[in-house]
This record gives C-alpha cells, sequence and structure tokens, in this order.
C-alpha cells in the first residue's frame, strides 16, 4: 500500500522509516481519517519489531543532527519592532533635551 499523504505521499509504507511511522501512528487525526493506512502501517511495524537487530541499525544514530533554527514569531517580531520604535522616540527625546534646537528626528 502506498501513503496518500505526507512526506512520503506515493512512496510504499514499507519503504518509509520506522520512526516516521511510529510517528504517523501516534497522531490521533492521522489515525481517525486513515485507518487503513494505519492498520498497513501496524502491520509493517509489527514486522519490523521483530527483527530487532535491523531496527537497531535503522534507528541508530550516529552523529549529532543539525540543530534547526526556529522562524521568529510574528509576535515577537511585532514586539522587536514596537521597542524600536520606542528606543528610536526616547533617544530623540533625550537629543532634545540635551539640545533643544537639534529637530534631526523630525526631518
Amino acid at each position: 500500500m502506498e501513503m496518500s499523504i505526507g512526506k512520503f505521499k506515493g512512496q510504499p509504507i514499507e519503504a518509509m522509516p520506522t520512526a516516521y511511522i511510529a510517528w504517523c501512528l501516534s497522531q490521533d487525526h492521522f489515525r481517525f481519517k486513515n485507518w487503513p493506512l494505519v492498520e498497513e502501517m501496524l502491520k509493517v511495524l509489527r514486522s519490523r519489531l521483530a527483527d530487532a537487530d535491523s531496527l537497531h541499525a535503522e534507528l541508530r544514530v550516529e552523529t549529532m543532527p543539525k540543530k534547526r533554527r526556529r522562524p521568529e514569531p510574528r509576535w515577537a517580531a511585532r514586539k522587536r519592532e514596537r521597542m524600536e520604535k520606542r528606543l528610536h522616540k526616547m533617544t530623540a527625546l533625550l537629543r532634545r533635551q540635551v539640545n533643544p534646537d537639534d529637530v534631526s528626528d523630525l526631518i
């Protein structure tokens, strides 16, 4: 049976990594919508778990994976922009207090 959705769409379930199969089976919405796929994944997973040596070889990680940097959330970007505007206003206010004739921030 082929995977009908997701990262491995169109590929046979037998070719999918064990970790991905386990992740799919842990997702409630996936189990609710794709029960025939779930049954097939369980069969594949059962056969893989029976062969502990090959499962051990597949799941073993030899090198540390790269750390993924998550993009800045929108709320954090908006907060940063507000703080920058506030800093600009405060700097201009301090400049005017030191030199009342300085209106460079208004130009």
